[in-house]
């Protein structure tokens, strides 16, 4: 709904991000963002009966999406004739996605995680695709497959009560951003002391040492955070 009494017939989708290609401004940047346990429900006509949609986390309508350093994760669809788990692109759309994790989408068995309609193109660069029913399909182009992970990102406390999608320690994510040239991560966090960088919207930061030139000092650094550190005492 929009606004007092309006009703906005139609295909129901994007969830978490919804893109139309028919805008003046037909361009769609994510970088460092985490678009997780979203659900896509079906729509309505004007006529009253449901109709479909789709994109749990991104709905692509046309245009152009660049993602980069995102993590999609554990979107839902409402029902199965509903397309992308994760990530639907219709009309002429294109989404280039980099270094990212998308991971967890298992809602209906014959829905995919990143689902691209016939004419429609995906170009993928080095990412992680991990837990879906079914990475990609739909009859669309896809391109840079080959470069993809299958590793489990581990992530530190995924769904509820947490909604904690940093990556843990053992993450396959770790590392595997080769060519990122994406500083800092959703926490601000530096991404260069790790080079390369981690797959997904986070970087992982492990305790470690380090001494100032001059002042005398040996610092420790760490996360305060029991989820992050389960033990420890700080």
């Amino acid at each position: 709904r929009g606004g007092v009494g309006d009703i906005y017939w139609g295909a129901g989708g994007g969830a978490g991000v919804y893109l139309s290609g028919f805008a003046e401004d037909n361009t769609l940047t994510l970088n460092n963002v985490i678009i997780a346990d979203n659900l896509a429900e079906m729509g309505i006509s004007s006529g009253g009966t449901t109709t479909g949609g789709g994109g749990g986390g991104l709905f692509l309508n046309g245009g152009t999406a660049n993602i980069t350093h995102a993590t999609f994760a554990q979107n839902r669809l409402g029902a199965s004739p509903m397309q992308g788990n994760g990530i639907v692109v219709i009309n002429g759309g294109t989404a280039n996605i980099n270094h990212s994790i998308i991971a967890n989408h298992t809602s209906f068995t014959d829905a995919v995680a990143v689902h691209a309609q016939a004419g429609n193109n995906v170009n993928f660069n080095t990412n992680i695709l991990f837990g879906n029913n079914t990475n990609t399909g739909g009859g669309g182009t896809f391109t840079g497959s080959g470069s993809n992970l299958s590793g489990d990102p581990n992530f530190v406390a995924a769904g509820s009560p947490n909604f904690n999608y940093h990556i843990n320690n053992g993450s396959a994510a770790i590392d595997q951003a080769v060519g990122s040239t994406t500083a800092v991560d959703i926490d601000n966090q530096n991404r260069g002391p790790f080079d390369p960088p981690d797959l997904g919207a986070d970087e992982y930061v492990p305790l470690y040492l380090y001494v100032l030139p001059g002042d005398r000092s040996l610092s420790l650094n760490w996360l305060a955070d029991s989820t992050l550190l389960p033990g420890l005492d700080h």
